[in-house]
């Protein structure tokens, strides 16, 4: 059983962390070691990213470095995703998508959606932790 711990919160087998209007944003696999990161193409920032396994997007300013146990998706100089792996069913994860004109981002607080704090939670067997969008 695979889980995800973001902002003090616990995501255990959940296939999308994020999702906007049901599409998937971020999505975490621990072993091995994989994140997805796909934000919605009509941001007003025009700073839409989109990293699968498949792409890479846009090339110039999306970086990923990647080791068996780290894993980081930089936007120019922003760290936008770290993720670490503590054991085969465990990983750790850092986010910020601010750089990208959108609002979510975690701190010792918890994970910040917009004006809305999230700490201390568990989501277990969801398609879709968090959806966002109506």
């Amino acid at each position: 059983m695979s889980a995800v711990l973001l902002g003090g919160n616990r995501f255990v087998e959940c296939r999308s962390i994020l999702a906007y209007r049901g599409n998937p944003v971020l999505h975490v696999d621990v072993d091995p070691l994989h994140v997805e990161l796909v934000t919605p193409e009509n941001l007003p920032s025009h700073r839409a990213v989109r990293v699968s396994r498949q792409e890479r997007s846009p090339e110039k300013d999306i970086r990923v470095v990647a080791t068996s146990e780290s894993l980081a998706i930089f936007w120019r100089e922003y760290a936008l995703v770290v993720a670490t792996r503590f054991d085969a069913d465990t990983a750790h994860l850092k986010l910020d998508l601010r750089p990208l004109g959108i609002n979510i981002y975690d701190d010792f607080a918890g994970l910040h959606i917009g004006t809305n704090l999230f700490s201390g939670n568990e989501v277990s067997h969801a398609a879709v932790a968090i959806n966002l969008g109506d």
